[in-house]
C-alpha cells in the first residue's frame, strides 16, 4: 500500500514551477474570441434567416414540429451567442469577457508589483536626513494581545 512518502518529496521545491502570463497576449486571445463569436453569429443568423424567408408547405403535423425545432435552435443560439439588440450576453462573448478581464488583472498585478518595488528601491537608496524617530508603540484593540502559554 503507498504512504504519503511515496508521494510526497523530501523538501519542497518551489522553484520548479513558473507561471507566466502575458497580459497582452492574454487580451489580443480575448479580443479575437469575440470577434470570432461575432462572425459565427452572423453566419448562424444569415442562415437562421434564410430558412426563415424559405418557403415550403407543411403537412399535418410538419409545420408544428418545424416550429418547435426553430424556436428550440433560436434559443440554443442566443444561449450561446447572445443577443446585440436587447444586450443579453451569450456563453461565447461571456467567456471572451472573462479571458479580457483575466488579462487586466494581470496587467494591473504587474504595475502594483512594479510601483511597490520601485518604491522599495527608492526607500532603501536614499539615506534618512536627520534624526528618525524609532518605531512606535502598537497599541489599541485593532492589534492582536499577545499571551504565552507555557507548555504543561
Amino acid at each position: 500500500m503507498p504512504t504519503n512518502r511515496d508521494y510526497m518529496p523530501n523538501y519542497g521545491d518551489y522553484d520548479a514551477a513558473v507561471i507566466q502570463i502575458n497580459p497582452e497576449l492574454l487580451n489580443a486571445d480575448g479580443q479575437k474570441m469575440l470577434a470570432l463569436g461575432k462572425e459565427i453569429a452572423n453566419s448562424v443568423v444569415r442562415i437562421a434567416k434564410t430558412l426563415k424567408d424559405l418557403q415550403l408547405n407543411w403537412v399535418a403535423t410538419s409545420q408544428e414540429e418545424a416550429d418547435a425545432f426553430n424556436d428550440q435552435w433560436n434559443s440554443v443560439m442566443l444561449s450561446m451567442f447572445g443577443n446585440e439588440e436587447t444586450k443579453e450576453l451569450g456563453a461565447l462573448p461571456a467567456m471572451a469577457a472573462g479571458v479580457i478581464a483575466g488579462a487586466v488583472g494581470f496587467s494591473n498585478g504587474e504595475n502594483l508589483l512594479w510601483s511597490i518595488w520601485n518604491q522599495f528601491h527608492t526607500d532603501i537608496s536614499i539615506p534618512p536626513v536627520g534624526p528618525q524617530p524609532g518605531p512606535a508603540d502598537r497599541v489599541g484593540p485593532e492589534y492582536p494581545i499577545e499571551q504565552d502559554y507555557p507548555n504543561a
